[in-house]
Formats: structure tokens, sequence, C-alpha cells
């Protein structure tokens, strides 16, 4: 099984990334920073088989790359982590091309183009906000509204790809917390706005896995509980 993280982080990225290959996918991360990927690379190859292609995911160079990579073996997972976050208000919403940009243009355009080298059955996971669903935020106006439209999209999404046998799911989140590569404990804190990014990432793990094949055009609040404060 393949699997592959576009926009991975350092964070959340590396222990999607580390949930994935214990459930036996090959995965490859993609990120502009190299030397971030070749560091999380490092740390992560006694958990299983996993390469990097670094690079904008928007230039051709980088799609080319990565389709031609999987252009025989297909892709069974695709973990969709782009996305952005710039501060704005109603007075002044400088932020809303960027954040839709950010959070829906670039997120969709890049599945589109991978629609064809997808496994049948196989999956998609995008990552969305709980400013998006529950929380409501005066200053965020333009973030709140981009993934509030990821989240509508995920479910036309997987109604289009119903007959691609592509199974398409967000997961809506709030900031993760900087953990270290190392840390072998799970932390849960009921309530906290920062959350073990461990946590979210055995989520996407499940969503992207078989043991959710019944589960499409959802999206799947983990917050540890945060929005019903």
């Amino acid at each position: 099984m393949n699997a592959i993280i576009i926009g991975a982080s350092e964070t959340f990225g590396f222990f999607a990334a580390k949930d994935l290959l214990h459930q036996g996918f090959h995965v490859t991360i993609n990120a502009r920073n190299e030397e971030k990927l070749s560091s999380m690379k490092a740390d992560l190859a006694k958990e299983g088989y996993i390469e990097f292609v670094a690079g904008d995911i928007s230039q051709e160079y980088t799609l080319k790359t990565i389709r031609d990579h999987y252009k025989e073996s297909k892709i069974n997972a695709l973990i969709m982590g782009l996305g952005g976050y710039a501060p704005d208000n109603i007075s002044d919403p400088k932020g809303i091309m960027k954040m839709f940009e950010d959070n829906v243009m670039r997120p969709f355009t890049t599945l589109s183009k991978f629609i064809d080298l997808m496994a049948t059955p196989s999956s998609v996971v995008f990552m969305s906000s709980v400013y998006s669903v529950s929380i409501v935020s005066e200053n965020s106006l333009s973030y709140s509204g981009s993934k509030a439209a990821l989240n509508r999209m995920v479910a036309s999404a997987a109604k289009s790809l119903l007959k691609n046998r592509i199974r398409v799911n967000a997961v809506v989140t709030t900031s993760m917390d900087d953990k270290s590569h190392s840390e072998r404990n799970i932390y849960f804190n009921p309530g906290k706005q920062s959350i073990d990014p461990e946590l979210v990432a055995m989520v996407v793990g499940f969503l992207a896995g078989e043991r959710s094949l019944g589960i499409t055009g959802s999206v799947i609040v983990v917050d540890q509980g945060f929005s019903l404060r």
C-alpha cells in the first residue's frame, strides 16, 4: 500500500507518517523544505519504508516527479496537509484571497491532478479547523470561511468520486503541540486548545486505511473537547 502526505509538517506530518508506516504503508512525504524532510525521513526510517519529494506541489516539476513515481504503483491514501492561516476581520478582510488560495484552491486543484493515480478503493483526507464548524472568532474571518468551504467541497468531491471507489473525508482539529519526534507518550488534555498531533494522526491514519471503508463525505472533529468549552 502506498500513501503520500502533501504539505507534511514536522509536527502533524511526522506523526501521520509514523502511523501510516505502522499500518504497513509505503509513505512519501512532500513539503518545500528538503532539509526538514530529510531529517524526518531519518527519524522515521526505523518505522518502515519512507521517502520524500521536496518542492512546491503547485510547481510542474514537483507534480511531475510525484506522478511519475506513482504511475504504475498507484496511491492508496492521499493526505492533504496543505493550508495556511492569516488573521483578518470584516473591517479589513485582507487575507481573503490568500486563505481561499491556500485552503481551498491549492488542495482541491492538487486532488484533481491525482485522481487518475488513485487505487480502487483508496482514501483522501483533508485537514480542516474547528473555526470552520463550532468556534467563532472575529479575527479569523477569511480563515474560517475558507475552511468551511473546504468542508462542503469534501462532501461534493466524495459524491463525485463514489463511482471511482475513492473516499474523501476531512478531519477538523485545533492548534497542535510542538511535540518532539522522540516522545513516546500520547497526551490527552480534555478541553485544552492545543492538541497532541499524535491524537490527530491516529484518526487520519484510521480514515486512510481500510478499517474506515464505510466512511466518506464526512467531517470528523478531533479537538479533545476544545470546541465544547
